[in-house]
């Protein structure tokens, strides 16, 4: 019998399991692929070769099986599986020729936590993902295991994504792993954000009399400039201590107020670029000189702190009440230089006042232009 037909193409399929197919791409993650084979009933023998471990099955004539396991070259890459038949008179088949995209290279990504703050107030935070390929993200780090149940386990990619930071403030690393269609583990990318949620703490409001340091008692009197001087918390360190107040991550305002006096300051910014009344002090903090000529008598001027932190905690201090009188005035009245008798009915007055514009004299003495009326005091 002459028989020079060759048998048809062969038809080659892969077990489904271990593949990916993304559009016409083929993938696989694995080396061991298990082949499904189909033949004419006068195929004898099959051939197969390519991107394949040579063993007893390959790259030499076979008897035909339909079933058949090859061992993929390690290197990643496109890889191709090259088959063909022959029949009883050794006639061969065409080629069918199976490309397949090995890959054991897992995705990488990057991860911005609230925009790429560097603090933060709030125990959650938003984790912006970004990664090629990642079809699953695995979430970890100093955050809690949420009722979402989103972390310390493998869930589908999504960005952002709220997480919940460990408790207590200090720096915390957040951290996502990421895994694509085929199982594969890249590299973990992470990120830090300091959890920031106590103000700043003042340690002492203070006042004295620019004029007498020693005179620290918040009572004082009108004309008097008052130092007010806030000192916070952190090895006796007051504001002065840095360079700018920006350095120390504190920024603030003072307000005076007395509803007896009608006096509202508004607020002053305690920054040193500010301009006077504020004083940058070497060894005094950030102190507030206060002015007070002109001002009414109160008990009650009122001194109201505000500082703020660079991630916006806040501290209210209302501790420090200070009080203006007017100055002592010392005032005397000499009858001829302080004689106690006289023979003459007109006698001389020596008058002192410290402030005095107008003066009343009445008693024992006659009414004329000088008496029983205000008239100006003489200077």
């Amino acid at each position: 019998t002459i028989d020079n037909e060759p048998p048809a193409i062969p038809v080659v399929k892969i077990d489904a399991s271990k593949i990916k197919i993304k559009g016409e791409e083929i993938r696989t993650g694995v080396t061991s692929l298990n082949l499904s084979l189909a033949a004419g009933a006068g195929v004898k023998e099959m051939y197969i070769d390519g991107d394949i471990i040579n063993d007893t099955n390959t790259f030499e004539w076979i008897p035909f099986v339909d079933k058949l396991t090859i061992n993929l070259t390690a290197e990643d890459g496109e890889k191709r599986i090259a088959l063909k038949y022959r029949d009883a008179a050794k006639n061969e088949s065409d080629v069918a020729v199976k490309t397949i995209v090995f890959d054991t290279t897992g995705p990488s990504g990057n991860i911005l936590l609230e925009g790429g703050a560097e603090y933060t107030t709030k125990n959650v935070v938003s984790v912006k993902i970004d990664a090629v390929d990642a079809v699953e993200i695995y979430l970890n780090g100093d955050i809690k295991i949420t009722e979402e149940e989103n972390t310390f386990k493998w869930i589908p990619y999504v960005s952002p994504i709220a997480v919940y930071l460990t408790a207590g403030d200090g720096v915390k690393t957040v951290k996502v792993a990421f895994r694509d269609d085929l199982g594969n583990i890249g590299g973990e990318a992470e990120a830090t954000i300091t959890l920031d949620t106590t103000p700043p703490k003042i340690t002492a409001v203070t006042s004295q009399n620019l004029a007498d340091p020693e005179d620290n008692s918040g009572r004082y009197h009108i004309g008097d400039t008052i130092k007010i001087t806030i000192k916070l918390e952190g090895e006796e360190q007051d504001l002065s201590a840095v360079t700018d107040t920006a350095q120390a991550g504190v920024k603030g305002s003072l307000r005076i107020t007395s509803e007896t006096a009608g006096y509202d300051s508004g607020s002053q910014r305690l920054t040193k670029d500010a301009p006077p009344p504020l004083e940058k002090g070497g060894t005094g903090g950030l102190s507030f000189l206060w002015e007070t000529k002109h001002f009414r008598e109160a008990e009650n001027y009122n001194v109201e702190i505000k500082l703020q932190d660079i991630v916006g905690n806040e501290t209210v201090d209302t501790s420090l009440i200070l009080s203006l009188t007017s100055p002592s005035v010392q005032e005397s009245v000499t009858i001829n230089n302080g004689d106690d008798y006289t023979k003459l009915a007109s006698v001389e007055l020596q008058i002192f006042s410290g402030k005095a514009i107008e003066m009343l004299i009445e008693g024992d003495v006659k009414d004329d232009s000088n008496t029983f009326e205000w008239i100006l005091f003489p200077l």
